[in-house]
């Protein structure tokens, strides 16, 4: 996806080449804002995907793919509630995931997991904070590794320990969340859901 635009890019990649295709057009209010984190995910077809650019309004989106084609429709909208964390209001998402059988996205906020059951656009609470702001590590963003469970980072990325998901399509309590249960043994932090990418 191109910063500060609503545009993606589709590359065809096949064995000895990589393409530029085409370009996608997004509606006008989804808009990637280099300033602001997000993340986009796919489910485990590649048949379904979301995404969310962090504007602190708690809105994500997702929709189809076609893997042929490289081609989004159906692109719906919706927005995360709110939660309280201490003082303050949490109303941004720091990543979102997707669920192996894209029946469920995973929105992750700073202070709270939520659950969003894409057939009647319910959320549940998964997880929230586990001790005052200020001591809090702080969720950000999410990944599913190839042994089929959702990984969690931190916030800045400075802690030795990562949240898991167990079963990640397992509706609300039956998706299996363990705070913390995948911990580093080295001496500093720099635990988050990109190891995962590097092949962790």
């Amino acid at each position: 996806m191109a910063l500060d635009s609503n545009k993606a890019y589709v590359f065809y990649v096949s064995h000895d080449t990589i393409m530029l295709q085409h370009t996608i057009g997004f509606p006008p209010y989804l808009k990637i804002f280099a300033e602001l984190h997000g993340q986009s995910s796919f489910d485990a077809t590649g048949e379904h995907f979301a995404t969310v650019s962090n504007k602190f309004g708690g809105e994500f989106f997702y929709g189809d793919f076609d893997r042929c084609t490289g081609i989004l429709s159906g692109i719906k909208r919706a927005v995360a509630p709110a939660k309280p964390f201490n003082a303050i209001i949490d109303s941004s998402i720091t990543g979102l995931c997707l669920s192996p059988n894209g029946q469920l996205i995973y929105v992750i906020k700073r202070s709270h997991i939520l659950q969003f059951k894409i057939s009647d656009s319910t959320f549940y609470t998964v997880s929230g904070p586990d001790t005052t702001d200020i001591a809090f590590q702080g969720y950000k963003d999410g990944a599913v590794a190839p042994d089929g469970k959702l990984y969690i980072g931190n916030y800045d990325l400075i802690y030795k320990n990562m949240s898991v998901i167990d079963n990640p399509n397992g509706l609300f309590s039956n998706c299996n969340f363990c705070r913390k249960c995948l911990r580093s043994p080295g001496s500093i932090g720099l635990l988050g859901a990109f190891t995962l990418y590097a092949g962790f």
